[in-house]
């Protein structure tokens, strides 16, 4: 915690296990489907609209955090050999996670921004403040890199779970001149370079 913003105490805890099925991002390969489990920003919008004082109507803006049990569990007792990268977007959100795997990979990501689950007040909030909602924090969703043949099955899975708002939010190829990269095709047709984010967008709060 930054110097003066707690004066309580502060409990850690650390949980110590074995992973039966691990999944290791740098598996992620050329042809692999991005997957987000759900609507995009929704904690890291909420949090920076109530710290900046404004004004939220009730159901316009709440947190997605809740645990990830009840999708991750059967998912990987069931897909397990079919994903290939998996990773909760908390901070720095869906951009931070996508530029790790990419430059871990040496992969290029392409996403599709028409094709990102974003809630319209948090999209709303989101250009109030100055911010893209793919940088924000996410505390109850997952991203999955999983194998092109088994995608759709894996989504169709997934919503069966009760994740109706899961979505394929781009894929994987392999580079042909510049590595890592995360590149986003936009509503209007262009590219983008999505970087990933700098500075501290929403300061801790746990």
């Amino acid at each position: 915690m930054p110097k003066g913003q707690i004066d309580k105490i502060v409990i850690s805890t650390v949980a110590v296990g074995i992973a039966s099925k691990p999944i290791i991002d740098k598996h992620l390969k050329p042809g692999d489907k991005i997957i987000i489990s759900g609507t995009v920003g929704e904690h890291g919008a909420t949090i920076m609209a109530l710290q900046q004082g404004l004004g939220i109507e009730a159901g316009e803006l709440r947190s997605d955090c809740q645990p990830l049990t009840k999708l991750m569990l059967p998912l990987v007792e069931k897909y397990s050999d079919n994903i290939h990268a998996a990773q909760d977007p908390t901070r720095g959100g869906v951009a931070q996670v996508l530029n790790e795997w990419a430059q871990k990979t040496g992969n290029i990501i392409v996403i599709e921004e028409e094709k990102i689950p974003i809630r319209e007040p948090v999209r709303a909030y989101s250009e109030m403040l100055g911010v893209d909602p793919l940088s924000l924090a996410c505390e109850g969703r997952v991203l999955l890199g999983v194998e092109r043949e088994a995608a759709e099955k894996v989504l169709k899975y997934i919503r069966n779970l009760g994740y109706v708002d899961a979505e394929i939010i781009g894929e994987v190829h392999e580079p042909k001149k510049h590595k890592g990269l995360v590149l986003e095709k936009t509503i209007a047709g262009g590219i983008k370079v999505l970087e990933p984010p700098s500075g501290e967008i929403v300061p801790r709060i746990c």
